[in-house]
């Protein structure tokens, strides 16, 4: 018996009645992007706001040629360097650190409020740990011990 096959239930595409086109999101200044934040921050004290995916879904659209950030490039012998941009003095503060090649930042966290990060330039690894508190609840496979020092020679910078 010959194979047929089944009647289409789809209609047949007769012409294009409409053409759509799909463009990636405008991007922003760093500086549009510090003047925009507060407002978008506004009564959210007290809340996760690394959560927040309107902040995130901007914040992904900053530009950032050099040329926006380089006042605010500044090194130090220390392995890391941590350059203030913008602050309000509660909801938020806005950053740009700089390596040294063979830096590194001591193991920290962000309680409650979290981070958004975005490279500039460059390359980053990063290792993620579990407490011990937290690993014998979970069953999760601890890294190394975590360092009880700070070496972040500026304790005014610290969070």
């Amino acid at each position: 018996m010959p194979y047929s096959s089944p009647p289409s239930t789809a209609p047949e595409l007769v012409e294009a009645r409409s053409k759509s086109t799909v463009k990636a999101p405008e991007t922003i200044s760093l500086e549009e992007f510090q003047r925009i934040l507060p407002g978008m921050l506004e009564g959210m004290e007290g809340q996760v706001l690394w959560k927040n995916e309107a902040v995130m879904e901007v914040f992904k659209r900053v530009a950032l040629p050099k040329s926006s950030y380089s006042k605010y490039l500044h090194t130090s012998p220390s392995p890391y360097t941590r350059n203030l941009i913008s602050t309000d003095n509660s909801t938020y503060t806005l950053l740009l650190l700089v390596w040294s090649p063979s830096g590194a930042s001591p193991v920290h966290d962000h309680p409650g409020d979290g981070c958004w990060m975005r490279m500039a330039e460059g390359s980053l690894t990063e290792e993620l740990y579990v407490e011990r508190s937290k690993e014998a609840s979970s069953g999760a496979d601890r890294g190394p011990d975590l360092p009880s020092s700070d070496p972040n020679p500026n304790p005014d910078l610290r969070k």
